[in-house]
């Protein structure tokens, strides 16, 4: 019994990097450009900055993701970033791990002897992803050598979800994963002229090819963090209702708690309203 507390205790990890709410006690107006007059980003741009036409942004990859699947292989995309001297800057990808956090090594040894082995990644299956300038994920079929984006233009990803090749476990089951998530601000909802954390943060599921499956959370919340639950595999993803109308979230507002079943992602359910 005491085995099987710890690691409940353990799962409920936090699987978001950053947080909506974070941005109303620290407001930023780094991000992208949605709006502005000419079509390249003038030299006082917040960082990150896109001009309106997107499709002349400078972009570049990133190293190359393997998955589970090895037809399957995900490349970052991100944005090419100059500061005032006209130095280039490019982003690269990090991953969050358990070791992200306050790492415990007896919990964590606890868990491993009831079969839930997830090599450090935050939920079982998944490598968790983010990535300064990461604005969209290129999906590379290897059989056909084939590519395809994402998302049709490029948008402020906050974390990407994808199948990892570690054999992860959960009671003593090899965990398979069949589809991608990724939480970003990709609708430019409070009309400020950017993309950033300043607007509600969207949630989709997509399969392997890379097509858009699902919006798992409406469009009138704002996803704020998460945290899974190994012990019944699921996701519980927290966000606030943006009741006012006015295209971000507020602390005074609603804190509504979704339920995904990650065996069944695409069935995700409203659990506490």
């Amino acid at each position: 019994m005491k085995n099987i507390f710890l690691l409940v205790l353990l799962a409920l990890t936090a699987c978001e990097r950053k947080t909506s709410d974070d941005v109303t006690k620290n407001s930023s107006t780094d991000g992208i450009i949605v709006a502005i007059n000419d079509d390249t980003p003038s030299a006082s741009s917040p960082k990150n900055a896109l001009p309106k036409n997107a499709a002349q942004i400078e972009t570049e990859p990133g190293y190359v993701c393997p998955t589970q699947h090895p037809k399957y292989r995900l490349v970052p995309i991100f944005k090419v970033n100059y500061n005032h001297n006209a130095d280039r800057y490019v982003g690269s990808l990090s991953y969050l791990t358990n070791y992200s956090y306050d790492y415990d090594y007896n919990l964590d040894i606890n868990r491993k002897k009831e079969g839930n082995n997830w090599h450090g990644n935050i939920v079982a299956g998944f490598n968790t992803v983010y990535g300064d300038g990461l604005v969209n994920i290129a999906v590379i079929n290897a059989e056909t050598n084939q590519q395809k984006l994402l998302f049709e233009k490029p948008t402020f990803i906050e974390n990407l979800y994808y199948p990892t090749q570690e054999s992860d476990t959960l009671n003593f089951k090899p965990v398979t994963r069949n589809y991608y998530m990724i939480s970003c601000y990709d609708e430019d909802t409070n009309n400020d002229g950017y993309l950033n954390r300043n607007d509600l943060r969207h949630f989709y599921l997509y399969n392997l090819e890379g097509n858009k499956v699902k919006q798992l959370i409406p469009n009138d919340y704002g996803v704020t963090g998460s945290t899974y639950d190994g012990a019944n595999d699921a996701l519980y993803i927290y966000v606030r209702q943006d009741t006012n109308h006015n295209g971000k979230i507020e602390p005074n507002e609603p804190r509504v708690i979704f339920l995904t079943d990650l065996k069944t992602p695409e069935n995700t359910v409203l659990l506490y309203k």
